[in-house]
C-alpha cells in the first residue's frame, strides 16, 4: 500500500498582486464611504462653519441637515463639535459623480431655485465653478452670529441670489451676489416689520496682497418705516459705513436708531470696522 502526502498549494502575490489588493480595498472603502464622510470634506472646506447634521445615505448620494456654526465666522475660531449650531436649510440631497476631468455635484432642496437644481457644481483641480441660484430661507435667526446682532435680536426671511460665479475668479465673466432681508423685526422696536432691504456684494473672488476681498452696498426696499444705505468691504472684517433716516411713527424707533448710530441731523450713521 503506497503512502500518498497531500501537498498544500503556496500562493506568492508578490509586489504587484499586493498592490492591486490594497487598490481594490481602498476603491471598496471608498464606495462604501457612508454620508458622514461628506460632513468631514464640508468642515474641512468651510473651516467649521457648516456642517452637515443627521446626514443619511453615501458619500456619493445622501441627505442632511445644514448647519452654521457662528462661532467659526470669528478670527481664530477653531469651534469644536459642541460648538452652538442653528439649521440653514432642513433638508438638502446630493449626489456626487466623478469624471474624467471634474467631479460633479448635484443639489436639491425646497430651499433652492434655479439653474443650481438642474445643472451640477464642478470641481476640478484648483477651480470650483457654482451655477447661478437662488436661497430662499423663511426664517433666519441673525442673532446667532453675535456682536451688535445679539444685542438686536434681529429676526428676518433671507433671499440669496448669485450669478457667475467660479473660484479662482474669471476675469472675463462678470460675478455677483444679492442678499434681500424681507420682513425685517428686532427685540427693541414695537414696529414689525421695520422694513426690508438688499445687500449687495461685488469682486467676489478679487483678492490683494494680504486677503480676500470684497466690495459691499445695501439699500432699503419701496415701504421700509427705516430706510437704509451704505457701502463698505469684507476682507478679514467687515468694514464700512451705515446711514438711517426714519421715515413714519419715529416716536417709536428713535431709541433703536440711537442704539445703533449717532444722530447728524435727521440722519444716523454708523461706523463697521473702523
Amino acid at each position: 500500500m503506497t503512502n500518498a502526502s497531500i501537498k498544500t498549494p503556496h500562493f506568492s502575490l508578490g509586489p504587484f498582486g499586493l498592490l492591486s489588493l490594497l487598490v481594490v480595498a481602498l476603491l471598496g472603502l471608498l464606495l462604501q464611504a457612508p454620508a458622514a464622510w461628506a460632513d468631514f470634506f464640508v468642515a474641512q472646506a468651510t473651516k467649521g462653519a457648516v456642517r452637515l447634521a443627521q446626514a443619511e445615505g453615501s458619500l456619493w448620494k445622501g441627505r442632511a441637515q445644514v448647519l452654521i456654526v457662528p462661532a467659526a465666522f470669528k478670527l481664530g475660531g477653531d469651534p469644536s463639535p459642541s460648538t452652538e449650531s442653528f439649521q440653514l436649510v432642513r433638508s438638502v440631497s446630493w449626489r456626487l459623480t466623478p469624471g474624467f476631468n471634474a467631479v460633479a455635484l448635484n443639489l436639491s432642496s425646497n430651499a433652492l431655485e434655479g439653474p443650481v437644481t438642474q445643472a451640477p457644481l464642478l470641481f476640478r483641480f484648483g477651480s470650483v465653478v457654482i451655477p447661478d441660484g437662488k436661497l430662499r430661507l423663511e426664517s433666519f435667526p441673525m442673532e446667532q452670529a453675535g456682536g451688535a446682532l445679539a444685542f438686536l435680536k434681529p429676526q428676518a426671511a433671507l433671499e440669496v441670489r448669485w450669478s457667475g460665479l467660479s473660484m479662482p475668479q474669471d476675469s472675463a465673466q462678470k460675478q455677483g451676489i444679492s442678499l434681500d432681508i424681507h420682513q425685517f423685526v428686532t427685540s427693541l422696536s414695537p414696529i414689525k416689520p421695520l422694513g426690508s432691504y438688499r445687500v449687495n456684494l461685488s469682486n467676489f473672488g478679487a483678492s490683494t496682497a494680504q486677503a480676500a476681498r470684497l466690495s459691499w452696498s445695501v439699500e432699503s426696499m419701496q415701504g421700509s418705516v427705516i430706510s437704509m444705505s451704505g457701502s463698505g468691504t469684507v476682507s478679514d472684517m467687515v468694514r464700512g459705513q451705515l446711514q438711517f433716516k426714519c421715515h413714519r411713527q419715529c416716536e417709536f424707533v428713535n431709541g433703536l436708531l440711537s442704539a445703533i448710530g449717532r444722530k447728524s441731523g435727521d440722519v444716523y450713521e454708523a461706523k463697521l470696522g473702523i
